[in-house]
């Protein structure tokens, strides 16, 4: 049962997310607006250059519930800064524990710092179009990384978007035509491995739409912490 460790836990996981990054990346865009709420604990959190009136604005009880309710009528409350997107996620942490070991499969899979990078160089996935981000992930600039390869070819890579000094989320990507193969659960579970000497803290989060990624969190037997609401200032 979620509880204030819990709440906890997701106030972290906001810090990574939009705090300063380990490996010196951009700062991601903070919210307007973000509640994390873990079971009947929540948090709200202001962007710091919004006005104090903007600042001050009650958070309806009803997103307590798995629901936006009244955050989405905060767009009209927010108008003054511009378009606005709602965005939920399902936040979940990797307790070491608990992760299952695999099976063979025809998968094999590379970490970061262990063996020849050759083919992972020049085998670059069209989908990751900056030959230069994709160089510098696999020279270990951006954090730990797994990449899982079938016959020579990548079909899934797990990888660290954002860092602190004390926690990491999971980025995860696989080729389409290779998903429902339980590759994306395997080399997740291999970042988890080369990541958790490195962090306290090993963050996992899918939006509610994504019932692909939320399979991965329960075959990874992941714990579900709460989720986060977020009112972002729109293109």
């Amino acid at each position: 049962m979620a509880d204030a460790s819990d709440l906890e836990l997701l106030k972290l996981e906001m810090e990574t997310l939009w705090g300063a990054d380990a490996f010196g990346r951009e700062l991601r865009p903070r919210p307007l607006v973000a509640v994390a709420v873990a079971g009947a604990c929540r948090s709200v959190s202001f962007n710091s250059y919004l006005s104090p009136d903007l600042r001050s604005i009650e958070v309806e009880q009803d997103l307590l519930c798995h629901d936006p309710g009244n955050l989405s009528t905060y767009s009209q409350t927010f108008a003054q800064c511009g378009p606005t997107i709602l965005r939920g996620c399902l936040s979940f942490v990797f307790e070491g524990i608990s992760l299952p070991t695999y099976s063979q499969t025809a998968m094999s899979v590379l970490t970061s710092g262990n063996g020849d990078l050759t083919t992972l160089r020049i085998g670059r996935p069209d989908s990751w179009g900056d030959e230069d981000e994709w160089a510098g992930l696999l020279d270990g600039q951006f954090g730990p990384w797994a990449v899982g390869l079938v016959a020579d070819r990548i079909v899934s890579v797990c990888y660290t978007p954002v860092a602190s000094s004390v926690a990491a989320e999971t980025g995860l990507w696989t080729q389409p035509e290779e998903r429902g193969h339980g590759y994306g659960g395997i080399v997740t579970l291999e970042w988890a491995r080369v990541a958790a000497p490195h962090f306290e803290t090993l963050f996992y989060s899918t939006s509610f739409e994504n019932v692909a990624s939320q399979a991965v969190a329960r075959k990874l037997r992941l714990r579900p912490i709460g989720y986060i609401w977020q009112l972002h200032l729109g293109p």
